[in-house]
């Protein structure tokens, strides 16, 4: 007889010792039960979204961490990425978004080609004019070579015999002897001492007629050893370099001049301290700029008074119309120590995120002043979420092409009516859709997850951050202010905080005056040097406007 054929067996059912899965069971056993299939069905699906929503989250963590980890900071998103994010969001979405296929119409893909194709013929004329500057450049070139190994150079100050004549009596007055001035000065990484023999001058007899000296050099600090190439390389170092005063010891020690970090700091403070008043000059200037962008970021302070010695101080940037920088030093990041005080009754633009703190500027009782946002930021909240939400992926699509046409108008050096214009033509109809598609997606998730809030963000500062497409003055973003920022950011890596507040003051003074250099092509060292040199030597104080970077650099190239 034939074996009977074995029934299938049901698979063993799986159990579990989670509380919160035995709770969710036994409540839509007990809807079904009443014959309530649809609510069971509801709060199962509320159940499996609400976990849903924690595994996004989690993975945004996961991928933040990941980021940090391998060192990942760059905002990039190449376009194979973000084709696979589209693709992935076409998959996912059940129901196509209307917005999305119409984000990739013909007419859509049409426009995207015709600004890659202008962007390229405009890159093509960019590599032509820098190979043609290049050639030139390498003719101009002259060869030049410094035969001189001195280590020790001494120089005489004397003076002529027709200003060592008496003019009543004749007599001329004879040499008796030399006063010594020494000057130690840094020259293509090494120093030299520079010992001048100031001459004096006696007239002999009963010495009624005095003593008459030739000019010593200039100091800026009259006691102190360094000349002013010293206090320029000081502040690069710091500052431009990056380097920590015990490291800029080091490297002094290595050129054969021992200088004690004591010493490094005090000299340190008296650059800064006479670099302060063209600093000033130049404020005068970002005051009166049709856009002010400003941005803040903390730095650790010495301070006996605060727990472990150390509080947390706030740098505050703004750069003004002609790419000026100022920087600002506050004890505290409260709006009253930064923006409130340096910028109230400001009538002008003001660029900036979406932070609180600037609210007042232009939302206050005694408001003046015109918000303009900062779209980098906005972006930035989406570039967080490409690794964990596909979602992202249009509104990605959509803000590089507004980058593309910034691009195209840069390539093209157009002036502020063009670029109004060109962003008329082509800004403005992607912003549209952008919003749009903010406007459908707003509510899809609870009020605390990522994208909700990025979303969010958008809608609430969209006045300020389409507002740059009313006046071609006004660029997309704040990443210029951001991008001086990053200066001390690098810095405070190395020397790690500030010695006191005042130190943190001085340091304001040195960013401020090597980020404007920077923004202007001035070669920082050389520029400090001649300024230090002039104000050491009395400089009028109603020519400083000559010594702001810009003013420096035009007046040296004629």
């Amino acid at each position: 007889m034939a074996a009977a054929a074995s029934a299938p067996v049901a698979a063993p059912r799986r159990t579990t010792k989670s509380p919160e899965v035995d709770s969710l069971r036994a409540i839509v056993a007990q809807l079904r039960e009443e014959g309530r299939v649809d609510d069971a069905f509801e709060h199962s699906f509320t159940a499996v979204q609400r976990v849903l929503d924690q595994v996004r989250t989690l993975q945004l963590k996961i991928a933040e961490m990941r980021k940090k980890a391998l060192g990942q900071t760059s905002e990039r998103v190449n376009s194979e990425q973000l084709e696979l994010l589209l693709e992935q969001l076409a998959a996912l979405t059940a129901e196509q978004d209307p917005a999305v296929v119409d984000a990739d119409s013909d007419e859509e893909k049409e426009a995207d080609a015709r600004l890659d194709k202008e962007l390229e013929k405009e890159r093509v004329k960019e590599r032509e004019q820098q190979a043609k500057d290049a050639e030139l450049e390498k003719k101009k070139k002259k060869r030049g070579i410094d035969t001189s190994e001195a280590a020790r150079e001494v120089h005489f100050s004397e003076l002529p015999e027709e200003e060592r004549t008496n003019a009543e009596t004749g007599k001329v007055a004879r040499l008796i002897g030399h006063d010594t001035v020494e000057m130690l000065e840094y020259e293509a990484g090494r120093f030299v001492l520079h010992v001048t023999k100031v001459a004096k001058y006696g007239f002999g007899g009963d010495g009624g007629d005095g003593v008459l000296s030739a000019p010593a050099p200039d100091k800026v600090l009259p006691r102190a050893l360094a000349g002013a190439s010293v206090y320029a390389d000081l502040i690069v170092s710091k500052l431009v370099d990056h380097l920590p005063l015990n490291r800029i010891h080091q490297r002094y020690l290595r050129a054969g001049v021992d200088i004690p970090l004591s010493t490094l700091a005090e000299w340190m403070a008296v650059a800064c301290d006479t670099l302060a008043p063209i600093v000033e000059r130049l404020w005068l200037r970002v005051e009166d700029a049709v856009v002010v962008r400003i941005d803040a970021s903390g730095i650790k302070v010495q301070d006996p008074d605060a727990p472990a010695n150390i509080t947390r101080g706030t740098m505050w940037c703004m750069v003004g119309d002609d790419r000026d920088v100022i920087f600002r030093y506050a004890e505290t990041g409260a709006g009253e120590a930064g923006p409130w005080k340096y910028l109230a009754g400001r009538k002008g633009y003001k660029q900036s995120d979406g932070a609180n703190v600037f609210d007042r500027l232009h939302n206050g009782a005694a408001a003046c002043a015109i918000a303009v946002g900062c779209n980098a930021h906005a972006r930035r909240k989406f570039v967080a979420l490409k690794d964990v939400d596909s979602r992202v992926a249009f509104a990605l699509q959509l803000y590089g092409r507004l980058y593309k046409v910034e691009r195209l108008a840069k390539l093209r050096k157009l002036d502020p009516d063009g670029l109004r214009e060109l962003r008329q033509k082509e800004s403005v109809r992607i912003v549209d859709k952008l919003y749009r598609w903010f406007a459908k997606h707003a509510k899809d998730d609870p009020p605390d997850q990522p994208l909700t809030k990025a979303i969010a963000y958008a809608i609430n500062h969209r006045e300020a951050l389409t507002r740059f497409l009313e006046d071609g003055r006004l660029d997309i973003d704040n990443n210029l202010c951001e991008q001086q920022i990053r200066a001390l950011a690098l810095g405070r890596k190395n020397y790690l905080f500030a010695g006191s507040h005042d130190a943190a003051r001085r340091l304001a003074v040195g960013y401020t005056l090597t980020r404007t250099c920077a923004m202007h092509g001035v070669a920082p060292f050389t520029y400090l040097t001649d300024v230090l040199e002039k104000l050491a030597a009395s400089w009028p104080q109603a020519r400083l406007d000559e010594l702001l970077p810009d003013r420096w650099q035009e007046l040296h190239a004629k």
